[in-house]
């Protein structure tokens, strides 16, 4: 369960940085209408997921570049926890030999 919730946070943070690059590369492209990725845990609590719509608040390219970077950080924590996870699971293994 626990490396299936870093998947989902893995696709989540994916998403949100393509949306973010999305809305940097089209900033000065005229009717461009920029996008948000909105995140939503699922009914069980143990994932979550990620859609996109219209971002009708016209957020700027400062901003993109701030949630680009935090959906970085959260890629890099969410491969930290199946790392984690995988070198627990080897321990036990290693133990129980």
């Amino acid at each position: 369960m626990t490396i299936s919730s870093a998947v989902s946070g893995l696709n989540a943070a994916a998403v949100r940085l393509n949306v973010a690059a999305n809305n940097i590369a089209n900033a000065n492209t005229p009717d461009y209408k920029p996008q948000q990725a909105v995140q939503t845990a699922t009914d069980d609590g143990v994932s979550v997921q990620v859609s996109t719509k219209d971002d009708s608040s016209g957020t700027s390219t400062d901003d993109q570049l701030v949630d680009a970077k935090i959906a970085s950080y959260d890629y890099q924590a969410n491969l930290r926890v199946i790392k984690t996870e995988n070198d627990l699971q080897q321990s036990l293994l290693d133990v129980t030999a």
